[in-house]
């Protein structure tokens, strides 16, 4: 399981490489819903695929898969937090085109899948409510 960070953590890491990687930070802010190809990021860098992705990897110590899957992921929380937003709705917010890709990249960065976060948000919300 990967533990629990933010947006901006991950934009913040890209943003401290360098100027390629500043263009790629840019046009993620700008178009944050577009899904994004390993070679679409290469030709936002003007670098050729397989060098940037080892440019990236060292620039940040990560994939850029990860990194990118991370990202979404992270977005995804965000919406889901909202208790009106449903899964797939979410899963189209965040790129992912198929709700299944979106459940198991999901899974894969928080152990659970999005049902279950959604449930354990409102379990939450309902806990710190009686609280009072």
């Amino acid at each position: 399981m990967i533990p629990d960070v933010d947006v901006d953590s991950l934009f913040q890491l890209l943003a401290a490489a360098d100027w390629r990687l500043e263009l790629l930070l840019r046009y993620m802010q700008a178009e944050p819903t577009e899904p994004l190809s390993l070679s679409g990021a290469a030709a936002l860098c003007r670098l050729e695929t397989t060098y940037f992705s080892r440019y990236f990897r060292i620039h940040t110590g990560m994939t850029f898969s990860d990194w990118y899957r991370r990202l979404r992921i992270e977005r995804a929380k965000v919406l889901l937090s909202d208790p009106r937003m449903k899964v797939d709705v979410v899963s189209g917010a965040v790129g992912y085109n198929h709700i299944t890709t979106f459940e198991r990249a999901f899974r894969k960065c928080t152990g659970i899948c999005p049902a279950e976060y959604k449930r354990l948000l409102r379990a939450r919300v309902r806990r710190r409510i009686l609280d009072r």
